[in-house]
């Protein structure tokens, strides 16, 4: 259902058509129900296209043997750090050495927030659920042990003015060991 689907965050993007699935089948099965009983013959539509791709079904990722970043630097590191300012409107991006998402798919967790300072204390204003906020991971190259986590936030006009800053979590798998966990933090900014 759409309420399981906000509470579930990415698990349930495993859904094909995303958060309104069931609802299109019970709308496309009542007029389906309906042709039937009057006896007339249905217009169907074409379905929509799956992005087999994207969904990851043809597709067999190699495991993660381990993650690195390169020599001086560290997983959860900056790579990329924000801007000073921003204002209003203005989409913020800051790009970490990661580990591979798919060591822990962070379920009931985030790979990402938005933290604003009040006062002494940093609170958070967004998660990798929101729907302002997006989380990209590429590996440097096919063969490369390094990868990249890219976040996002387009920031709202009705955002608090104040002193930001983006933290990004995950795990990182050494060589011959299980995955560990990490954090990261971009450098504070301003939004006006």
């Amino acid at each position: 259902t759409y309420e399981e689907y906000q509470v579930q965050r990415y698990e349930g993007g495993s859904t094909t058509y995303g958060p309104h699935t069931l609802s299109a089948y019970i709308n496309n099965l009542e007029r389906l129900l309906t042709d039937m009983t009057k006896g007339t013959a249905s217009a169907s539509e074409p379905a929509p296209a799956i992005n087999t791709h994207a969904l990851g079904i043809w597709e067999y990722p190699l495991p993660v043997i381990h993650d690195s970043a390169p020599r001086g630097s560290c997983i959860g590191c900056v790579y990329n750090d924000v801007s000073k300012t921003y204002s209003k409107g203005d989409v913020v991006a800051v790009q970490f050495h990661a580990g591979n998402p798919r060591n822990n798919l962070m379920t009931g967790e985030t790979f990402l927030s938005v933290e604003q300072l009040v006062g002494e204390d940093w609170e958070v204003v967004e998660l990798d659920s929101s729907w302002n906020t997006e989380f990209h991971w590429d590996k440097k190259s096919l063969l490369s042990s390094e990868s990249i986590a890219t976040i996002l936030w387009t920031t709202l006009p009705t955002a608090n003015s104040g002193t930001y800053r983006i933290r990004h979590f995950g795990y990182y798998k050494p060589l011959l060991e299980a995955p560990k966990p990490y954090s990261g933090t971009s450098g504070n900014f301003t939004l006006h």
